[in-house]
Formats: structure tokens, C-alpha cells, sequence
């Protein structure tokens, strides 16, 4: 396949729409969910709701835009773009081998997810940040290491939990959403066969 035509393939033109709107969702959403001081992050629904219905090199676009633009309101968020890419390349190769049209395949899923984005946040937060983010998780991963525990084990266990609490929302948040999405709309997004009930079991073109 050319590069032009796997362009052509992955970025149509109801993807690019969405793009924006994704990125725009990220950002408002986490923004939110830090107002409030929430224990949860909420800041990859457009992440997630991209690579679950156009596949993952979108998704990994709609990470990158977010970090970029999040950094240049808070710094910090930068080096995690990392997260971002891995979670999108995650959820789009889920989607794509069924795993996330179906509530109880999508319980697998998110601990799926969860292992991916801890194990490729933990070490930023760790080297980087020496454990504390300035997110509410921070406060319970304080706790762990005032107590005695190992920094390595006190960032895995805190952040843990609340990424897997944040997966399992923002999977929900997304299926959801989608589900309320008219067939004759979904029929134009790559994975959006995936989410039509006459349609869910037909095969996926990668």
C-alpha cells in the first residue's frame, strides 16, 4: 500500500472532522476533571472513542494534538504524550480484533489498557517527577511512600487504580456514545461496522 493512499485510507474526511472535536473533548475534559480534583484524569475520552471507531493511527493523532496543546498551558503534560500514542495504538488494535463492541469483552479490555498506560506513565512519573504529578493520585502515591513503600510500588499501586477506575469510565463514556450514533453515520468510520448489530460480526479490513 502508498504512503498517499494509507493516508487517504486512515485520515477520510469524517476523520479529520472529528479530530478537532476529539482533541477539544480531551482537553476540556481533563481540565474538568482537575477543577474538580477528581482522583480520575478523564482527559482520553477523545483518544479512546477515535481509536475505538477509526483505528489507531488516528487515535495516536488525537493523543499527540492533546499533549502538544496541554503543554503549552501545563508543561508537565509533555513527556506523557507517550501515554497518549500508546493508548491510542492500544484501544485502535482492540478495536479491530472485536474487543471493544461488547461490554464484557470491553471489562478485558480496559485492563488491557490499564497495564498499558501505567507501565508507560510510571516510569515518567517516577524519573521525572519523583512520584508526584500535582494530580489528586499524587496525595494516595504520598501516602504509600510516607509509610515505607518503595517508590516503584507506591506510584504502580496508586496510579494503578485510578487509571484502571479512569479506563473503565471512559470506556463506558465512549460505548455509550457510539451506541447513540445513527448506522447510516457509523457505516463511515473504519471501525464503524463494528458498532451496528447487522453488521458487528463481519470482518474488519485493517
Amino acid at each position: 500500500m502508498s504512503y498517499r493512499k494509507f493516508l487517504n485510507q486512515e485520515f477520510s474526511a469524517v476523520a479529520i472532522v472529528l479530530i478537532p472535536l476529539c482533541v477539544a473533548i480531551n482537553c476540556i475534559s481533563g481540565q474538568v476533571a482537575a477543577f474538580l480534583q477528581l482522583p480520575i484524569f478523564l482527559d482520553t475520552i477523545g483518544t479512546v472513542f477515535t481509536g475505538m471507531i477509526c483505528g489507531p493511527t488516528v487515535a495516536i493523532t488525537v493523543g499527540i494534538l492533546t499533549n502538544l496543546i496541554s503543554a503549552a498551558v501545563m508543561p508537565t503534560m509533555l513527556p506523557f504524550i507517550f501515554v497518549n500514542i500508546a493508548l491510542g495504538y492500544t484501544t485502535g488494535l482492540l478495536a479491530k480484533h472485536k474487543m471493544l463492541n461488547n461490554p464484557y469483552k470491553m471489562i478485558i479490555s480496559a485492563l488491557i489498557m490499564s497495564l498499558v498506560s501505567i507501565v508507560t506513565a510510571a516510569p515518567i512519573v517516577v524519573l521525572l517527577y519523583s512520584g508526584f504529578t500535582g494530580g489528586s493520585s499524587s496525595i494516595f502515591t504520598g501516602l504509600l511512600m510516607a509509610s515505607g513503600t518503595n517508590i516503584w510500588i507506591s506510584v504502580f499501586s496508586a496510579d494503578g487504580f485510578f487509571t484502571l477506575l479512569d479506563r473503565c469510565i471512559t470506556l463506558l463514556i465512549c460505548y455509550r456514545c457510539i451506541r447513540c450514533l445513527p448506522p447510516n453515520l457509523l457505516l463511515h468510520f473504519k471501525f464503524g461496522l463494528l458498532y451496528v448489530p447487522a453488521y458487528k460480526n463481519e470482518k474488519v479490513v485493517a
